[in-house]
This record gives C-alpha cells, sequence and structure tokens, in this order.
C-alpha cells in the first residue's frame, strides 16, 4: 500500500505530464481522476477557478496571494473560451492592440465577443471576471479580420485599429500611439478601408498617423482614398499633444514607456512598499517563468519543499515594461 508521501508524488507526476501535455495551466476536472484532483487540492498545488476549472498553484501560498492567478490568467483564458466557443470568440479590438503591444497586464474585466456568447459576467479569482459579450454575425469579426496569439482570439492588428472607436485615442493615447508604430506596411490596412468604404476612419487614422510623424503613411491613406473617389477630411483623434521626439523603436514594450508623461515615474502611488521607480526596486514575492513567444508568466508544479522555477527569457526592457505594470497598476 501507497504511504501518504507515495500517493501525494504520484498526483504531483501526473500534474506535471497533463502540463507537459497541453502547454497550458488551465485544468480540467476531467483531466485528473477525482482522487488525484481532490489530493492535489487539499494539499494546495491547484486551485479552484470556477466549477471544474483549476490552475496550478504552490502550497506555500499564503491566503489572499494573487501571483499564480495572475500567472495563470491569459493560458486560463485562453483553454476556457476555446473549450467553450471554439474559435468563434474574440476579445475586443483595444485589448488586441495591448496585447500586440506586448501589455499583457491582466485587466479587472475581460471582454470577450462571440455569436455564441449569452451576456454574462462569470467572476473570477481576486475580483477579475469575464464577460462573454454576444455578437451578431455581421459585427462578428471574420476569419481574415482575427488572428490567433498563444491560443488568443484576437483582432487583426489593421482590423483592430479601424475597430477602435474614437474614444480609444483620447482614452488610451500611449497604447494607441504604440500600435500605430508597429504598422510599416500600410497595404494591408488601406485594403480594409478601401473594401468597407470607411472614409471617416480613414480620415482619423491619417491624422492618428500624422500625430507619431508617419507622414508617408498618412498621406497614402489620403491618397488613395482620393483616387477611389471618397471625400476625406483628416481629423487628428489625440486630445494630448503629440511627441515631440522620435521615440519609435523596433519594441513596442519600450514605445509605451517614452510615452508615459514626464515625471510619472515619481508620482506612480505606492503599493504593499514599491515605491514606484522600476529601475531601483526588486520585488521578492514574484516569481516568473517566461516561456514561449510572448514570454508570458507560468506557474509549474513543484514537489513539496522545492523552490519555484524561475526562468527569464525576456529582455530587460520588456521585463521592466511588465514588473512596472504590475506594480503601479496601470497600463504603459
Amino acid at each position: 500500500m501507497l504511504t501518504p508521501q507515495e500517493r501525494l508524488a504520484q498526483a504531483l507526476e501526473r500534474l506535471k505530464t497533463l502540463q507537459e501535455e497541453t502547454g497550458s495551466s488551465a485544468i480540467r476536472s476531467r483531466d485528473l481522476t477525482r482522487t488525484v484532483r481532490e489530493l492535489l487540492l487539499k494539499n494546495g498545488f491547484i486551485q479552484e477557478v470556477m466549477k471544474g476549472w483549476y490552475i496550478p498553484t504552490h502550497p506555500q501560498e499564503e491566503h489572499g496571494e494573487t501571483t499564480a492567478w495572475y500567472a495563470s490568467f491569459w493560458d486560463f483564458c485562453a483553454a476556457y473560451l476555446t473549450e467553450r466557443f471554439g474559435n468563434d470568440w474574440c476579445l475586443t479590438a483595444q485589448q488586441s492592440l495591448a496585447l500586440y503591444t506586448d501589455d499583457w497586464m491582466v485587466p479587472r474585466q475581460l471582454i470577450v465577443h462571440s455569436p455564441k456568447g449569452n451576456n454574462n459576467i462569470i467572476q473570477l479569482r481576486h475580483g477579475t471576471e469575464l464577460v462573454d459579450s454576444k455578437s451578431s454575425e455581421k459585427s462578428f469579426p471574420g476569419t481574415k479580420d482575427r488572428h490567433t496569439l498563444e491560443g488568443l482570439q484576437l483582432y487583426s492588428l489593421e482590423a483592430a485599429l479601424i475597430a477602435c472607436p474614437p474614444s480609444s485615442f483620447s482614452q488610451s493615447p500611449a497604447l494607441l500611439r504604440s500600435a500605430l508604430a508597429t504598422i510599416t506596411d500600410v497595404s494591408e490596412l488601406l485594403s480594409r478601408l478601401l473594401d468597407s468604404g470607411h472614409s471617416t476612419i480613414a480620415g482619423r487614422l491619417a491624422g492618428a498617423f500624422r500625430n507619431i510623424n508617419y507622414d508617408r503613411i498618412a498621406d497614402t491613406i489620403l491618397e488613395a482614398m482620393e483616387k477611389a473617389g471618397y471625400h476625406i477630411r483628416e481629423l487628428d483623434p489625440f486630445e494630448d499633444e503629440p511627441p515631440k521626439m522620435e521615440l519609435w523603436t523596433p519594441s513596442p514594450s519600450v514605445n509605451r514607456m517614452k510615452l508615459l508623461p514626464s515625471g510619472f515615474y515619481h508620482t506612480c502611488p505606492v503599493k504593499d512598499g514599491y515605491n514606484g521607480n522600476p529601475w531601483q526596486n526588486s520585488y521578492s514575492n514574484i516569481h516568473i517563468q517566461a516561456s514561449s513567444s510572448r514570454h508570458r508568466a507560468a506557474t509549474q508544479a513543484t514537489v513539496p519543499g522545492s523552490a519555484p522555477h524561475v526562468e527569464q527569457e525576456r529582455s530587460s526592457t520588456q521585463t521592466m515594461g511588465v514588473l512596472y505594470s504590475f506594480f503601479c497598476g496601470v497600463t504603459l
């Protein structure tokens, strides 16, 4: 007969194998036997997110600790939404742009569009929630306008820029400028504008590109739309002052940080003893395992008494951007 320690060791081995097989930190109840699931839950190696769904955790985490949840959030959402909707779901245009610009900060409310949605609010862990907004077949982005990033269904970059409402440019100027700066070939964007006759949106995007000193792209949009017979009125959708320096780099994370208001590092609110300077501080309770192409944080099962596995694959600048967002509770 196996001892309790041997049974736990077998349960941990099953959890490790499951994570290797799925490549995800989202665990469905049917993926584990009842005995294994209850043993892992009792010993603190998994936590329930909702009925039938779990995430891996460290048994030494204190009650209310959020590290495991925030590290597993995007994996969990991708797995849960795919299980429920197949490929017929998509994050909002603005959230899509955030992920394209390497902003993986966990939102309090994640809105998902799907023709199969029920307009329900699903409570998750630590005050986060998921909203499954029902979309009509007409308003739901087609296959051409969607892109899969690490299991998440997003608007394509060009479709997201077109779908973003005018208010997004004033509410999230750093995000929109960083997203615009990733456009190097305007042909895909221009094709969508012409095919759908988006003359108003074309004028808004031309003004937005000129705001970030992308005059060539702005002029190309205006000329192409006018040649197609549309009357275009260029309008700058940003309400703040345009950037006065050449700040665009291949890294959208760096662009977002450069776009922060002057003195922002010194006025960031204190959180859990953190003084707001991402370059001079450390946070001892954060364990990050960078993995996959988007370098997401993820937790893995560990045997009792072992230390959390820590592996760093981000560039230092990208890591500072992510940690800064986490510490300060703001989106860069």
